[in-house]
C-alpha cells in the first residue's frame, strides 16, 4: 500500500528525523520525542514485542509508566495522548522501533556470552587491541589478567553441568560485583577468564583478587581462582606479547595449587 499526503510525509519526516537519533533504547525515546513535537503529543507510550524480553514498554520523556496512564490496558502499539498520530505513522514507528531494539540485542548477543553476560573472547581481543593501541600511543597504564577456576572440574564431577553452569553463573556476578570503572571482564570459554584492569599496574592485581575471592561462590561447592597478569606498557604494549606473559604466570601458579 502506498501512503499519500500528509499521511506519507509524516512516514518521511519520521524517518529523516530517527536517522540520526541513535540505536536501540535511544532510538526508541528519540522517535517519542519527535512525534511529540511533530503531533503536540503531552504524553505517549511504545508497546513492543520483542523476543526474546517479550513486552516492552517505553513512555515519552523516559518517565515511569503510571496505572490508568497511555497504553496501560493497550496491547502491542503506540499509545498516545492526544489520539492525534496517523495510523500509517504509528505503525511505521512499531516497526522501527521493535527492528532498532532487536538489532540492539542481536549486537549484544554478538559479543556477549550467553551464559554469564560478560564480554566473550572476540569481544575482549577487540578491547585488549584497542587498549594495547592506546598505551603505545599515550602512555596509558592498564593490566591484563588471565584467571583459571580452582576446583571447577570436580564441581561439574560431583554435582552435574547444571550446576557447573550455575557456578560459571555466579562467577560473572562476581567479576561485575567486582570491577571497578573503566574496568572489563570476559569469559574466554569453559572456566577461563580474563579482565582488563584500566589505569593500573601490577600492584592493584592483588587487592582484585582479594576482592574477588570474597566474592566467589560457595554453593553448591566452594570453588578457587589462578591467576596471571601483565602490565602495558612496562612489560609490553603488544597484546599477542601480554597474553603469552600472564598465560605463563598463570601456569606457574596453577601448578603451584595442584
Amino acid at each position: 500500500m502506498q501512503v499519500r499526503g500528509d499521511v506519507g510525509d509524516g512516514v518521511l519526516d519520521l524517518l529523516h528525523h530517527l536517522a540520526d537519533v541513535g540505536e536501540g533504547i535511544d532510538f526508541v525515546y528519540g522517535g517519542l520525542e519527535r512525534l511529540a513535537s511533530q503531533f503536540g503529543l503531552t504524553d505517549a507510550v511504545l508497546v513492543l514485542e520483542v523476543e526474546p524480553l517479550g513486552t516492552q514498554a517505553f513512555r515519552l520523556g523516559r518517565r515511569p509508566l503510571v496505572s490508568g496512564g497511555p497504553g496501560a490496558a493497550g496491547g502491542v502499539g503506540l499509545h498516545a495522548t492526544p489520539d492525534a498520530v496517523p495510523a500509517a505513522v504509528a505503525d511505521a514507528f512499531v516497526t522501527l522501533g521493535r527492528l532498532a531494539l532487536g538489532l540492539d540485542l542481536a549486537r549484544h548477543g554478538a559479543a556477549h556470552d550467553a551464559l554469564t553476560g560478560l564480554a566473550n573472547r572476540r569481544d575482549f581481543d577487540e578491547r585488549l587491541r584497542a587498549a594495547a593501541a592506546q598505551s603505545a600511543r599515550y602512555g596509558w597504564t592498564f593490566t591484563l589478567v588471565l584467571m583459571d577456576l580452582d576446583g571447577f572440574k570436580q564441581v561439574n564431577d560431583t554435582f552435574g553441568h547444571p550446576a557447573g553452569d550455575d557456578v560459571l553463573r555466579k562467577v560473572g556476578q562476581a567479576l561485575r560485583r567486582t570491577l571497578r570503572a573503566g574496568d572489563s571482564a570476559a569469559r574466554l570459554g569453559g572456566d577461563e577468564f580474563a579482565v582488563l584492569l584500566g589505569n593500573a599496574g601490577l600492584d592493584a592485581l592483588a587487592p582484585f583478587v582479594e576482592r574477588l575471592r570474597r566474592e566467589l561462590p560457595t554453593e553448591p561447592a566452594s570453588v578457587g581462582v589462578s591467576v596471571g597478569a601483565a602490565a602495558a606498557p612496562v612489560e609490553s604494549v603488544d597484546p599477542a606479547e601480554l597474553v603469552r606473559i600472564a598465560d605463563a604466570r598463570l601456569y606457574e601458579q596453577k601448578a603451584g595449587v595442584r
